[in-house]
């Protein structure tokens, strides 16, 4: 007591229960309460980080069936339930429930110290796909395991203490980690120097040859066959599915940036190729419908620039904005104004209905109004002739 600075009075039991010293044995017991919770919680974070430091420093470890793991989460739940084994000793009421939220709000931190951990691996890691594939499965492993401890719970507290403890953050918190997990290791693949240099060759001459493509979905697939063997089925599909997200959005800015280059029957049967490429390798893997919708685009816009009428073309616009609502007017005027320039009169009538149809569909769907494309914002996007000195333009690129 003397080395928690509480003297006996503080905690003394009268002998006779009609003395007047309630408060000052609640006192007393609240008291050391607080002060358990804090060490336990300063002893419980002080052994995250060195299980951390182990995490960060060690080489993850691989199973016989090829996927890799560390023994980092195993540790810290074996000193959680190493706690509340030490409280049930005295019980499956009030203060096993005390400890147990303590327990829990550590997990909660160390959840946070953990993604930090994933963001702050550095690229040149020798490891790093082997490590971010151990940190994907390190948290389905620990999902399973709080949900293990949920129940248990469920099982020895008291009743009249049930419903009092919630498990289902700390559940979420070890799925957010490997979605982390998978972000990391997505953008660890498309800042690849090598990769990085190769997607910014998209739609130049060596794409109209059909080279850059299939070079593209090559990489990928050395990527993905190689972390499929590191990574549990079940996250596995996640990460591919993050990577066709980030392929198609990288793609869609230098459709954007080269859409009025691209009109040229040689060059959207290119598109079309890729678009067949892209939807068979990530079928492999992805739901067919997810694939179908991400992908959707680059078939919108070969039947919008290889509309042989102004008619066909605004039934191909409206038809686009149906599943790229973000899609820009003033890109679709740019194309409109190329294709049917010899018919200034009737290509101005489409225009005007051009405008109105994205009006319509911008206020029903409470999207940015012509100039202010959300999508298109985040991609840094800008038109050929907006460029900034020295730059190529989008004629020049092909």
């Amino acid at each position: 007591m003397q080395t928690l600075d509480v003297s006996e009075r503080d905690l003394w039991i009268p002998v006779h229960s009609a003395e007047n010293v309630e408060g000052k044995v609640t006192f007393g017991v609240r008291f050391l309460l607080a002060e358990y919770r804090k060490r336990l919680l300063n002893s419980l974070k002080s052994w995250n980080m060195k299980l951390m430091e182990l995490e960060l420093s060690d080489p993850p470890k691989q199973r016989n069936t090829g996927k890799y793991w560390s023994p980092t989460m195993v540790d810290m739940f074996h000193s959680v339930n190493e706690q509340i084994n030490t409280v049930t000793t005295a019980g499956n009421g009030a203060l096993k429930i005390f400890v147990t939220e303590t327990c829990l709000g550590s997990i909660l931190i160390f959840q946070i110290l953990y993604k930090e951990g994933i963001r702050g691996l550095p690229a040149k890691d020798a490891l790093y796909l082997q490590r971010m594939s151990a940190c994907i499965n390190n948290g389905l492993s620990a999902h399973d395991m709080a949900e293990e401890l949920s129940e248990s719970l469920d099982e020895s507290i008291d009743e009249r203490y049930h419903g009092i403890l919630s498990v289902e953050d700390v559940c979420r918190g070890f799925l957010d980690v490997c979605n982390v997990a998978v972000d990391a290791t997505v953008q660890h693949i498309f800042r690849d120097p090598g990769f990085k240099k190769l997607l910014q060759q998209l739609f130049d001459k060596s794409w109209a040859k059909g080279q850059v493509t299939a070079s593209v979905v090559l990489t990928l697939k050395d990527y993905l066959y190689e972390l499929r063997d590191y990574i549990e089925p079940s996250y596995f599909k996640r990460l591919c599915e993050r990577c066709m997200q980030e392929l198609c959005q990288v793609y869609t800015e230098y459709l954007l940036v080269n859409a009025t280059a691209l009109l040229g029957e040689h060059k959207l049967g290119r598109l079309e190729k890729d678009h067949a490429s892209f939807v068979q390798f990530f079928s492999e893997m992805v739901q067919a419908k997810r694939v179908k919708v991400a992908f959707q685009l680059i078939q919108d816009f070969i039947a919008l620039a290889s509309a042989p009428s102004i008619e066909r073309f605004n039934l191909s616009y409206t038809l686009l904005l149906k599943n790229q609502a973000w899609f820009p007017s003033d890109l679709a005027e740019r194309i409109v104004m190329q294709r049917f320039d010899g018919q200034m009169l009737e290509a101005q009538q489409g225009i005007k209905q051009l405008h109105e149809q994205w009006e319509k569909e911008g206020s029903r769907q409470q999207l940015p109004r012509k100039g202010a494309h959300r999508r298109l914002r985040s991609l840094n996007f800008q038109f050929p002739d907006r460029q900034a000195p020295g730059s190529q333009s989008s004629s020049e690129a092909i």
